[in-house]
């Protein structure tokens, strides 16, 4: 991974490279390193998001941090129990604590899914005002390399309708999106106008 987050910027020393990914690891167990976790899970996109920051320094300091916002994944998750036990019903007392390891859904548990029990991902989509072309190559990797540098961030996959779920069963993007359930039945059970296939 160091490898990884190094080859985006070759300038960059092997300590700033170990400072970034420790910096933007995402903590599991005691807070700070632990012998189990060490700094806790890799996030090798935040690290190179840091590196490619100006203001990036190699000592852990309060200011500056890249604080990338966290969004439960998938999005509007809720337990095998019903929509009612969402993330937002998590957030109640110590139920993360209490039933967060249980009731999995759409491959995934409350701790797993929801950003109030530690689960959850990072939002990468960057927010620019409106950014001006870059003279030099971006530091970050392309899906579709280009002669000229991308002025704007990749493109982010948005369900359309927002929300939308199959007229039958009442089954979301989020549902059709585990294993080969958009191959086996995506093009089925159109609602507001399209498939799943269409839809997510």
């Amino acid at each position: 991974v160091a490898a990884l987050v190094w080859s985006l910027d070759t300038t960059r020393s092997a300590k700033e490279v170990w400072s970034a990914l420790t910096q933007t690891a995402l903590d599991k167990g005691n807070p700070g390193r632990d012998d189990y976790y060490g700094h806790g899970i890799v996030q090798a996109a935040a690290a190179a998001l840091l590196l490619a920051n100006d203001n990036f320094t190699l000592v852990p300091t309060a200011s500056p941090t890249v604080h990338l916002p966290c969004i439960n994944d998938p999005k509007g998750w809720f337990d095998i129990d019903g929509d009612v036990y969402g993330c937002e019903w998590y957030a109640i007392e110590s139920y993360c604590e209490l039933y967060g390891s249980g009731f999995q859904n759409f491959g995934k548990t409350g701790n797993e899914a929801c950003c109030v029990c530690g689960g959850g991902g990072i939002d990468f989509k960057l927010q620019t005002s409106s950014p001006a072309p870059s003279p030099t190559p971006s530091k970050l990797a392309s899906s579709k390399p280009s002669a000229e540098p991308s002025s704007s961030p990749s493109e982010v996959c948005i369900d359309s309708p927002e929300n939308w779920s199959d007229a039958v069963d009442n089954f979301n993007c989020n549902w059709y999106g585990i294993d080969d359930r958009c191959s086996l039945f995506g093009n089925n059970y159109e609602n507001f106008g399209k498939t799943a296939n269409q839809a997510c």
